[in-house]
């Protein structure tokens, strides 16, 4: 990995266009099914889009509004607060995000031709984008981040077949960790469900406790 650390960089705005969404009138929004989601930075997670609180405003708006209509792959970052727990609030959308219109407070990043999507992705998920910032995000009640800050971010260059190389690794490991987890959650469960059992046993009478000392636990 030497040769990564001594990679060159560049700004990102040199391999990627930040492009912030639109400032729809709240005005706008209504509840017609028929209507066209707009994305604001709620429905943006770590790794994900939430659409349990969407919005929507009129069909038409996805023809006037063409500039800001969002396609599968594109890369959002949501610009308030911008770290949660579990990390920054940046996903790739998938076919179940689109159609869907750019709003204000949540910017895409359109990539170049020096530069992959997913590379961008994981560089910002990354401790270094965050530790380059974080002193200067805006915003008393609520910190921002600004398009600028995120064009400024200095990106190590890569060729692409490298970049694809890397994040195919960063895809294979993330997948393998969700993996782990939700195998420690059914675990979880299940000694919970244990828990239950025995404390019900016990106050019936069903067993005696004074037997019971130095019993295993169950294989989960």
């Amino acid at each position: 990995e030497a040769a990564t650390d001594a990679a060159q960089t560049v700004s990102l705005r040199h391999l990627a266009d930040v492009q912030p969404g639109y400032a729809f009138s709240s005005e706008d929004f209504g509840a017609d099914a028929d209507g066209v989601r707009v994305l604001r930075g709620i429905n943006v997670g770590v790794g994900g889009i939430r659409w349990d609180q969407a919005e929507r405003v009129p069909a038409e708006h996805a023809v006037t509004m063409s500039d800001f209509e969002l396609l599968e792959g594109d890369v959002v970052v949501g610009m308030d607060r911008p770290w949660i727990g579990s990390g920054l609030r940046i996903a790739r959308l998938t076919a179940d995000d689109v159609p869907s219109l750019l709003l204000q407070r949540v910017a895409r990043l359109v990539a170049g031709p020096r530069v992959t999507g997913d590379y961008l992705y994981w560089m910002l998920r990354g401790s270094r984008f965050r530790s380059g910032v974080e002193g200067e995000l805006t915003g008393l009640s609520v910190p921002h981040i600004s398009g600028d800050q995120i064009g400024s971010f200095a990106v190590p260059e890569r060729s692409v077949a490298d970049q694809r190389r890397v994040t195919a690794y960063l895809f294979s490991e993330e997948n393998r960790i969700g993996l782990g987890r939700a195998l420690l959650t059914r675990r979880a469960e299940r000694l919970a469900e244990y828990q239950q059992a025995l404390i019900s046993a016990a106050v019936s009478g069903e067993f005696d406790v004074t037997t019971a000392s130095g019993r295993a636990l169950p294989t989960v």
